[in-house]
C-alpha cells in the first residue's frame, strides 16, 4: 500500500496495481476511462447466433455496396514450373505448368494501368468518375513515389480523388478493396478502384 514515499515497492509482485490504486484521483480516473472505451463483453453461454458479426453494426458500410466492374492483366509471357523447380529445388515440377513474368518494359504500375483500363471499360464510367485508387502491391517498383498516383495519371482519374499504396503481402489488394468499401459505402464517392498487383 502507499504511505505516502515515493520509493516504495510493492509488498508483492502482484500488487502493482494496489499502489497506483490508492493514489489520489487514480481510481475515478481509471473508472471513468474504462466506462468511455471498453464494450462489456459478452458472456459466450449466452452468445447467440442472431448476435453475430453480420448484426455488429462495426465494418459495415452506411449504403450498399457493389463491385460495377472488374479487370485483369496476365503478362505475355511464360516460366515452366519445371524449370522454377530445377533452380530451387533440384529438379521436379510443381503443381502448376508455368507462371505469368512479367516482360523487361512491365512491372506493377504497368500491370496496374492495364487492369484499371479493363475494369473503368467493363464498368462503363469515366476515369474522372473514381474517387479513390488504392494499389495493393508486395513489389511496389519505387521505395517512396506511390504507384496509385501513376495508375491515376494514366487513366485520367485526377485531380479529384485519393491515392494511396497498400503494402500488406499477399493481403494488400483485399485491404485496399475494403477500403474502397469504406469510400462508397460512407457516402464520400460513387465509385473507388482498388487494384492487387
Amino acid at each position: 500500500m502507499y504511505d505516502g514515499q515515493i520509493n516504495q515497492k510493492p509488498a508483492s509482485s502482484h500488487e502493482p496495481s494496489r499502489v497506483l490504486a490508492d493514489l489520489p484521483g487514480f481510481r475515478e480516473d481509471r473508472r471513468q476511462f474504462a466506462v468511455r472505451t471498453l464494450p462489456a463483453v459478452p458472456d459466450p453461454k449466452e452468445t447467440k447466433l442472431e448476435n453475430s458479426v453480420s448484426d455488429s453494426p462495426i465494418m459495415k458500410p452506411e449504403r450498399p455496396v457493389g463491385i460495377v466492374g472488374y479487370g485483369t492483366y496476365i503478362p505475355m509471357y511464360r516460366l515452366p514450373s519445371a524449370e522454377i523447380a530445377r533452380v530451387w529445388f533440384g529438379g521436379g515440377r510443381g503443381p502448376v505448368k508455368e507462371k505469368a513474368v512479367a516482360g523487361l518494359d512491365e512491372d506493377t504500375v504497368t500491370i496496374a494501368i492495364e487492369a484499371a483500363r479493363n475494369a473503368v471499360n467493363r464498368a462503363e464510367i469515366e476515369a474522372c468518375e473514381l474517387r479513390a485508387i488504392w494499389v495493393g502491391s508486395e513489389s511496389p517498383p519505387y521505395a517512396v513515389k506511390p504507384s496509385s498516383t501513376l495508375v491515376a495519371e494514366a487513366l485520367g482519374a485526377t485531380p479529384y480523388l485519393l491515392a494511396a499504396d497498400f503494402e500488406f503481402a499477399c493481403k494488400a489488394g483485399s485491404e485496399a478493396l475494403q477500403s474502397a468499401m469504406g469510400i462508397v459505402g460512407s457516402g464520400m464517392g460513387e465509385y473507388a478502384m482498388a487494384i492487387g498487383a
